[in-house]
């Protein structure tokens, strides 16, 4: 019903969030090395550094919200996600790729909160229901992105099939405001 409408975007948007972190798991090592020309030590490193820019925007994440709302916490850190994507595949030396990855763990860091906290809040819903469905039904992001980044990677290229995290990114840009507008204000509460 209505209840389940309005989980579904936010499933989306956690998606959007720990897909960062599937593809760092899985390919950013392999694309810094391959595609950026990283010597294998330093491509290595990809997966920490997305994890430190996220366990950062994670500290931050609820001093941030509390000053500027879950909507434009969220909103942002979707377009991090795709500006950082969008710098690890244009840029040529991979210090720079390093960046990029920093912005999209940064940017992830607050998605996956923000759409627990808005799921907890969906009407029609006993409290930790919409909790319970979120973190059941994301998982589904899991069996999902890494292999259409195979995919992708094996008809085009992996530079190609990273368009899929920053594509991500947008989306969870554009459904943010479903974080902050189920059940109450964009404003109000902690992410």
């Amino acid at each position: 019903g209505t209840a389940l409408r309005l989980v579904l975007p936010l499933v989306v948007l956690a998606i959007c969030g720990t897909l960062v972190e599937d593809v760092s798991n899985n390919w950013a090592v392999l694309y810094l090395g391959t595609e950026a020309g990283a010597p294998v030590g330093i491509a290595a490193l990809a997966l920490t550094v997305v994890l430190v820019s996220q366990f950062v925007g994670r500290l931050v994440g609820d001093p941030m919200t509390d000053r500027w709302g879950r909507e434009a916490v969220a909103r942002s850190g979707g377009l991090l996600i795709a500006a950082g994507m969008a710098l690890a595949m244009l840029s040529a030396p991979y210090p720079v790729a390093f960046v990029g990855f920093a912005l999209m763990g940064f940017g992830s860091a607050t998605l996956v909160p923000a759409a627990f906290a808005a799921a907890d809040r969906v009407p029609g819903l006993p409290a930790g229901t919409g909790i319970a469905l979120l973190g059941w039904l994301m998982r589904i992001g899991f069996l999902v992105t890494s292999p259409a980044v195979g995919a992708l990677s094996d008809v085009a290229s992996l530079r190609v099939a990273l368009l899929i995290p920053l594509a991500a990114g947008l989306l969870a840009a554009v459904l943010s405001h479903r974080a902050g507008r189920v059940g109450r204000a964009p404003t109000d509460g902690r992410g």
